[in-house]
């Protein structure tokens, strides 16, 4: 689906305004130039951002429709195929894990298995970035940008979610639910959490 939807996705998102003060709530934990691996980048609407920034940053999808977006934009930037759930980097390759609205794609029974992987490629006291949405678990839903398509989901409650992360060794800084006004988005509202390895 998301290779189906590439281009109408980055027109439509490219622009990350509105979620930007929580990146840089985000990017404020990090030393300047840290090193952040960017899970589930899409066409790189945030990664642009992350680099803008001034930091180290690369991208891995499973979309080639998406990472060739994202190469259009970011044409510097390493931008690999890589399926978050199975992350093939060494231990300790990065300061921070960036994932937007890519954990909600993984069903609940690999939640674990994917954020013990954001652990162990996170550096001593790394920080992980999640955006995810509210709602139901382990369900296929109506692409909103393409009629017919269908999108598998896996939203959370914030509950659930902070106590998925803490399981997997990490210590919550930041955690809140926040309205997500986008009509085509599949959830009303947005969890947005800030952890750090221990």
């Amino acid at each position: 689906t998301y290779n189906k939807i590439a281009d109408i996705y980055t027109d439509r998102y490219f622009d990350i305004s509105p979620d930007q003060p929580l990146v840089d709530r985000f990017l404020d934990s990090l030393e300047p130039e840290a090193k952040i691996l960017d899970v589930g980048c899409g066409p790189g609407n945030f990664t642009q951002y992350l680099v803008s920034q001034g930091f180290q940053v690369e991208g891995i999808d499973l979309s080639e429709g998406m990472l060739a977006s994202a190469r259009g934009h970011l044409p510097h930037v390493p931008l690999k195929i890589m399926d978050l759930r199975e992350l093939s980097y060494p231990d300790g390759s990065f300061d921070g894990i960036f994932s937007a609205y890519s954990l909600i794609h993984v069903p609940t029974a690999e939640i674990n298995k994917t954020l013990l992987g954001f652990h162990r490629v996170l550096a001593p006291n790394g920080f992980l970035f999640i955006l995810a949405q509210r709602g139901s678990s382990d369900h296929m839903v109506d692409e909103p940008l393409m009629e017919g398509e269908k999108t598998f989901v896996n939203f959370f409650s914030l509950d659930q979610l902070v106590n998925d992360i803490s399981a997997a060794g990490f210590a919550i800084k930041q955690h809140v639910e926040l309205p997500l006004p986008d009509p085509d988005s599949l959830s009303d509202s947005m969890l947005f959490i800030i952890a750090q390895k221990q």
